[in-house]
């Protein structure tokens, strides 16, 4: 599978279909120093890119936390429309952490 980076912002691109109800999968290895974890999930932002005019929401709903991983459950959307997902999340360290991914919404198919 070939890693799709958007030029603007060098985030990776995930794929989603407006029909679908997707769970996410972050890794915040980056973000973490040796031995830490995701704690607790702060808050979950979802900025449409405005390529379409009018575009429906990308709706966030479940989260978790699997050790370095945070899974953030996502639907809706309009198709040809972009979204850029950041999470903010607490870490084991008592650290305030941010990740952030790109989600393309295509056509249902």
């Amino acid at each position: 599978m070939v890693t799709e980076i958007d030029k603007e912002t060098g985030l990776v691109y995930q794929v989603t279909r407006p029909v679908e109800k997707t769970t996410f999968q972050v890794d915040c290895t980056k973000q973490l120093a040796s031995g830490d974890t995701p704690s607790n999930i702060i808050s979950v932002a979802v900025s449409p890119a405005g390529l379409v005019v009018q575009a429906a929401p990308l709706v966030g709903g479940a989260t978790s936390i699997d050790g370095a991983e945070i899974k953030v459950k996502l639907s809706g959307g309009t198709a040809g429309e972009e979204y850029k997902i950041t999470i903010d999340f607490d870490t084991s360290f008592g650290d305030v952490r941010s990740v952030a991914f790109m989600v393309k919404v295509d056509e249902a198919g």
